[in-house]
């Protein structure tokens, strides 16, 4: 028999959609090896009862209110945040069943750049990104903000053509929706794995009219 490394408490967010009226939680305790991931401990607490959630390879999850992929280490997460964990899909309001959410809104934002983008692009973002645009507390406050996804895609599409930067930006810089409504992901993400604020950074420096401009602290009003 295996040894175990150590144990974690979970509280687990619990919902589906179909039956219940609100969310509830439940908790399990779970040992764990060396080298098991967070996607690892899903799975065992899905022998213990029935569990939603999306194949490893999309699993994105929030522990403790950080986000994070479920390949992340058990070791890496427990030495950061601790044994007791609180384990909840990337976007509560659009929670459908328990860690799987409703995805139209990034998809249909995603949409804002289908003619920049070949079938083969358009597959590769379907995924690429969420984990950055549902980290947002920008969308706690504005559920129309075009998404931090959007801001990346428009960042490699520039890069890679940069005859489209006139088009690609008008895109983004819409007052309503745009650009300045992001917020910082640096303490929301666990990894931050496209550095996000210096694609920011970036693209604010290519808008003229954007440089003077102070970005909109959206934090505040989340709090």
């Amino acid at each position: 028999m295996a040894r175990t490394f150590g144990h974690l408490e979970v509280k687990l967010f619990k919902f589906d959609h179909s039956v219940d009226y609100l969310p509830y939680y439940k908790t399990y305790g779970i040992d764990y090896d060396k080298e098991d991931c967070i996607y690892d401990v899903l799975d065992k607490i899905n022998t213990i009862e029935s569990l939603s959630y999306d194949e490893k390879e999309n699993c994105n999850i929030s522990i403790n209110n950080f986000f994070l992929k479920a390949d992340v280490l058990v070791t890496d997460v427990v030495e950061r945040l601790g044994n007791e964990l609180q384990i909840e899909p990337i976007s509560l309001y659009r929670a459908t069943n328990d860690l799987v959410i409703n995805c139209t809104d990034y998809e249909e934002k995603l949409a804002l750049f289908d003619q920049y983008l070949s079938v083969e692009q358009k597959e590769s973002y379907r995924e690429k990104y969420k984990l950055e645009y549902y980290s947002s507390l920008s969308m706690v406050v504005n559920k129309d903000y075009i998404g931090d996804h959007c801001l990346l895609i428009a960042n490699e599409l520039i890069n890679q053509d940069s005859s489209l930067e006139k088009e690609i930006l008008k895109i983004i810089t819409n007052k309503d929706t745009g650009i300045l409504y992001h917020t910082s992901l640096k303490t929301r993400l666990f990894e931050n794995r496209y550095d996000v604020e210096s694609v920011f950074e970036n693209i604010i420096s290519k808008i003229p009219a954007y440089k003077s401009i102070k970005k909109r602290d959206t934090t505040k009003s989340v709090v």
